[in-house]
Order: C-alpha cells, then sequence, then structure tokens
C-alpha cells in the first residue's frame, strides 16, 4: 500500500512522495528522494584542442573562483583567453577574482537579443 502526498512542482514539500509500507500503519519521517544536485562547468580551446572543466555541488561566487583559477592555468604561456557568459549573481559578483591572462565577456540580455540572428545569418547579410 502507499502511503503520502504527493508533490507537485512549488508544492513546498521537501521529500514528500509515496512510499510502500505494510498496510494499516504509516511511516515515520522523511524519505530519500534519491538524488542531489550538481553542476558542471567548463570551458574550451578548439585551437589547442584541450578543456577545463569541474563537478561541483554548488555554484557561487567561491566555485566560479576556483573553476578561473583553473582556467588560468590551462591558458597557455604568454596567451589570453576570453571567457563567454551571461550575467548570473556568481559571474558579475564584487568580490570575483579573474586572472590577469584571461577576460570575461557578458552576453545581452534575452530580451536585447529577440527577434536578430546573433550570427550575422540575417536575409540581409
Amino acid at each position: 500500500m502507499r502511503s503520502g502526498a504527493k508533490t507537485r512542482p512549488g508544492s513546498g514539500r521537501r521529500g514528500a512522495g509515496y512510499v510502500w509500507w505494510q498496510r494499516g500503519h504509516t511511516p515515520r519521517g522523511w524519505r530519500d528522494i534519491g538524488y542531489q544536485s550538481a553542476w558542471i562547468i567548463g570551458a574550451v580551446c578548439p585551437a589547442r584542442d584541450t578543456g577545463v572543466a569541474l563537478l561541483l555541488t554548488r555554484l557561487d561566487t567561491a566555485a566560479m573562483n576556483l573553476f578561473l583559477a583553473e582556467l588560468s592555468q590551462a591558458v597557455a604561456p604568454g596567451a589570453h583567453g576570453v571567457v563567454l557568459m551571461d550575467k548570473a549573481g556568481w559571474h558579475t559578483a564584487g568580490d570575483l577574482g579573474v586572472p590577469q591572462n584571461l577576460s570575461l565577456v557578458f552576453l545581452p540580455p534575452p530580451d536585447q537579443v529577440r527577434g536578430r540572428l546573433v550570427w550575422g545569418l540575417s536575409p540581409q547579410g
């Protein structure tokens, strides 16, 4: 028999759901929802056929600083890397440490890009 409440997105119930249990008894406690979140952030250099990637359990300014430090070490000596990214909070934080051999280029907000093709594939071009 199943017992418990069905979870819906946005319902605010953590760990609620159906659990198999003996008929006539109600299980006590939280059930294991069976997953955790992970973030993969990475960058590649097609010219050198190399890249850097990190698998993290959280994504914030500290994680972005760690990624930029790793990426900075992967840039060829004497070269300069350009990182294209959106304007997420951890990308634009004041305490973000950008190494000397990297530059950050931010994408425009989606509402400024809507209706035009970014890569010059328009019929006029």
